[in-house]
């Protein structure tokens, strides 16, 4: 049997997932330094059936009698106004109550009088009455802090006197709109983006709010009251008494949310739009206690026993809402997405009680059993159509086995793999996962069902339901309508006979409803997950063109080609061409799968290339035509880990002077040969290694890519010298602040060519450098080793760049950039070149684009070039 609760002078406030307990108090409490308590608190993601409640017993008669003398005191101050409730939405960014409503359980007479003899809950009667109780005191409460808070204004003081600061505002309050806008005010690039595209929809829509200033608070207290009492409108706060208890409502919900139970306020109208709030916090309710406890297979499984050790909110904590729901949410996540679809709550609660500040917090979680994954089956979504791809090569792609336990990141894994192939233009994944278990909830040791309030009564009621009462079908109160009593309906003309169509349909989705849950309970009885992939080849093939514009380059024109299905084993072609006014170039490739369709693919590539350099000095040009061919074996570890690339490829370049009435002497290898036009050779293989992180795809926030590759050719073997060639690469995005709205973007590459011979290492092969995707300001292969005034080519690279950019609006930002290096002889003696510039970045739906305008400021008179470029910066 469990013990009743003696209370004295205190109260108890409950709700879904907390509840506080007040110890006897030795002097009469003042109603406004109460605990919080407000009826419109924010719903949590608790469902109120499923949580723990307790009361103490509860006088009904005293609570009416109490309820009805505040409210006579409270009728006599003629000040006395009622407060409308702001419609505001709650922000993201504000720590909510986990109690989706706060009652008043137990009180004494007079609000401090002496104790009142203790009454079992089920002697009263009628039940409605009790709510009504709580109800007026309520108001009563609210009633009495009105009043206080007009003493604050007017007792003891001269109305201009209240405060200071509030005084010259309030007798000019065209100069406090003004200072208020100006805090609201959007910064430069907002102001300037709107002047000529306003904005649309809820930003337009959105009634101003009041500007909150607190002082007194510890910066999470000050933050959370802030951000809730900023959601209130300036239209609501222009009658500041009548808006006086929602303001103190508000309050005190963003103070418990953080912990602070005995918070106390006092608030200050600074202007029509400016509300100052004075806060004694007093000292927060700290964690004393947190048991977390799990049945079923989550006691042997890692990810809970994780939580378990990692709680986000730790025993001597201040007590806080938002990091009590986080542990709850992670252990739920948990269950459902390692397949624990039995999982539910034995219980979740919170104890504080006061005036001792202490929270004891209750977690337990039975998981079940665990499901498993059943066999994969494949469809075509035109059924009278053949999947084109073979079925050995649609199982390569599904990440697990048959039976393997169930994980939501290995069903994703599928339909990533299966999107990635591109060989569909449409993959849809299904799995059939069995409804929610909702069980009752245990009750703490300390509580008694008898003590509970009728709403919590209720909610237990709809908890104990059997399960053959919840799924009843067919039930109805409703008494049997003849229809054709109705006017106008004669015999064979009743409206369910016209609407026979419309019955067939809800037919045909009863009957998709029952299949549902005809599967869910084989499912349930199983615990094999079944898995159906409905795929769409009608469109497989794929073309893109693209534009962009260079000071170099001029007008580029890009486009690609891929037909992602060339026979049933998975090949795919694809060519790309480019064209622009000094560069011409054409490649076909042709891919297969060798041991899996995306993790390991062997490439055949050739291809033709035409460049004009009309910049290798003194006014002399080459046309250089290049014609490739190769093959490539790429190794995509799953995990995504290192790339391996091992390849092999053959280029001829054929080089041809633009003049030749040139002095041979002044000329510099290769330039100086006989003919002016003259052929070189290289067969190279290579081995690379790569491994790119990222958070977001087409945009990442954050990324680093770091690669690594080695070419090796012999003059042995149609190469014009003994020669090997080393690259690295690095690459980097890191945001940070609110909305990752700053961004630094930074880049480095390195490289060397290994020869004893560097004069006849073939042209193309040599390092060059400039253009966007190297040093801004310099136009595309200006900068290199010089020699007689020719650009020969450099032995060495080493180019850096890092940027800044400014997210100014959503997807648009702002960038301010420096690049600098050069490609180097041998000794590294030519001169850093280095650039600067602005630009504007635009994350587009085809991916990010950049508009970059850059000056050569090494340069005596400073070049200005525009690049823009579409693709990832990585």
């Amino acid at each position: 049997m469990h013990n009743c609760w003696q209370m004295s002078a205190g109260l108890v406030l409950l709700g879904s997932s907390a509840f506080v307990m007040a110890e006897p108090l030795t002097a009469a409490p003042v109603v406004d330094n109460l605990p919080a308590m407000t009826n419109t608190l924010p719903a949590s993601d608790d469902v109120l059936t499923t949580d723990n409640v307790a009361l103490a017993p509860v006088d009904i008669a005293s609570l009416m009698q109490e309820a009805e003398q505040a409210k006579q005191a409270a009728a006599s101050d003629a000040s006395r106004v009622t407060a409308t409730s702001s419609s505001a939405n709650v922000r993201e960014d504000v720590i909510q109550s986990t109690n989706n409503e706060l009652i008043v359980s137990s009180i004494t007479n007079g609000l401090g009088g002496e104790e009142l003899p203790v009454q079992p809950v089920q002697d009263v009667d009628p039940i409605n009455e009790m709510a009504s109780a709580e109800a007026e005191l309520e108001q009563a409460r609210e009633a009495t802090q009105i009043s206080a808070d007009n003493a604050d204004l007017t007792q003891g003081k001269k109305p201009d006197q209240v405060i200071t600061e509030n005084a010259a505002a309030l007798e000019t309050p065209e100069k406090g709109e003004e200072e208020a806008a100006q805090q609201k005010k959007p910064n430069i690039f907002k102001r300037i983006w709107y002047r000529f595209w306003p904005p649309k929809g809820e930003l337009a829509d959105a009634l101003p709010t009041i500007s909150v200033r607190v002082q007194g608070a510890p910066d999470i207290l000050a933050n959370n009251i802030e951000a809730r009492l900023e959601q209130y409108t300036v239209e609501a706060f222009s009658d500041f008494r009548a808006s006086l208890p929602q303001l103190r409502s508000m309050a005190r919900e963003a103070s418990e949310a953080v912990g602070y139970y005995k918070a106390e306020f006092r608030f200050e109208q600074v202007n029509t739009q400016t509300l100052r709030v004075l806060v004694t916090p007093h000292e927060p309710a700290m964690v004393q206690s947190q048991e977390i406890r799990y049945e079923g297979e989550a006691t042997e499984d890692r990810t809970f026993q994780e939580i378990k050790q990692n709680p986000d909110l730790k025993v001597g904590d201040p007590m806080n809402d938002e990091l009590y729901e986080k542990t709850k949410g992670r252990i739920s996540t948990a269950g459902t997405e390692k397949g624990y679809f039995d999982g539910y709550w034995i219980m979740h609660d919170v104890k504080v009680t006061l005036p001792e500040n202490t929270a004891d917090i209750s977690l337990a979680y039975d998981s079940g059993e665990r499901y498993k994954l059943g066999a994969v089956e494949f469809k075509n979504a035109n059924p009278d159509e053949p999947i084109p791809l073979k079925e050995e090569v649609l199982r390569q792609l599904v990440p697990f086995e048959e039976n393997d336990e169930y994980g939501s990141w290995k069903v994703n894994a599928l339909s990533r793999n299966l999107s990635d192939t591109r060989y569909f233009n449409n993959v849809q994944v299904d799995v059939v996962i069995p409804d929610p278990v909702i069980k009752p909830v245990e009750l703490p040791a300390d509580a008694d069902v008898n003590q509970l309030t009728i709403m919590q009564r209720q909610a237990l009621a709809i908890n104990n339901e059997s399960d053959e009462a919840q799924n009843a079908e067919g039930a109805t109160n409703a008494p049997a309508v003849d229809e054709t009593q109705f006017a106008g309906v004669g015999e064979g003309d009743t409206p369910l006979q016209r609407s026979a169509e419309a019955q067939q349909e809800l037919s045909e989705a009863e009957q998709k409803e029952a299949a549902r849950k005809q599967a869910q309970a084989e499912v349930r009885e199983t615990k094999i997950i079944p898995v159906v992939v409905t795929v769409n080849a009608d469109k497989p093939n794929s073309a893109e063109v693209g534009v962009g514009y260079g000071t170099d380059t001029e007008f580029r024109l890009r486009s690609q080609y891929r037909k992602a299905l060339v026979n049933s084993r998975g090949h795919s072609v694809e060519s790309n061409l480019e064209l622009s006014k000094i560069r011409q170039a054409i490649d076909v490739r042709y891919n297969l799968p060798y041991k899996h369709p995306l993790e390991d693919t062997i490439s055949i590539f050739g291809g033709y290339e035409k460049e004009e350099r009309d910049d290798v000095g003194k006014d002399l040009g080459l046309v250089i035509n290049t014609a490739t061919v190769g093959i490539e074996r790429a190794i995509k570890p799953k995990n995504g880990d290192w790339q391996h690339t091992l390849s092999a490829r053959y280029r001829l370049d054929q080089l041809e002077r633009n003049k030749d009435n040139i002095n041979q002497a002044d000329l510099p290898p290769p330039f100086n040969l006989q003919n002016s036009r003259f052929e070189q050779e290289a067969l190279l293989f290579g081995y690379g290694l790569s491994k790119t992180y990222t958070v977001g795809r087409l945009d990442p926030t954050r990324a680093f890519r770091q690669f690594y590759q080695v070419e090796v050719g012999s003059s042995n073997l149609l190469t014009d010298t003994d020669m090997a060639i080393l690259r690295g690469g690095w690459r980097f995005i890191y945001s940070f602040g609110d909305n990752d709205n700053h961004q630094l973007v930074g880049r480095a590459d390195a490289s060397t060519i290994v020869t004893e011979n560097f004069e006849d290492v073939p042209y193309n092969l040599r390092f060059f450098a400039g253009g966007d995707q190297s040093i801004r300001g310099y136009d595309y292969k200006s900068l290199s080793t010089e020699q007689n005034g020719y650009l020969v080519g450099g032995q060495n690279l080493a180019v850096g760049s890092l940027e800044y950019n400014y997210q100014f609006i959503p997807k648009w930002r702002g960038a301010v950039f420096v690049d600098a290096g050069n490609a180097f002889d041998k000794e590294f003696n030519d001169p850093v070149k280095v650039g600067a510039g602005i630009g504007v970045r635009w994350s587009s739906p085809v991916g990010p684009i950049r508009v970059d305008v850059g000056a050569g400021v090494s340069e005596k008179d400073i070049p200005i070039r525009l690049h823009f470029f579409i693709g990832p910066q990585l």
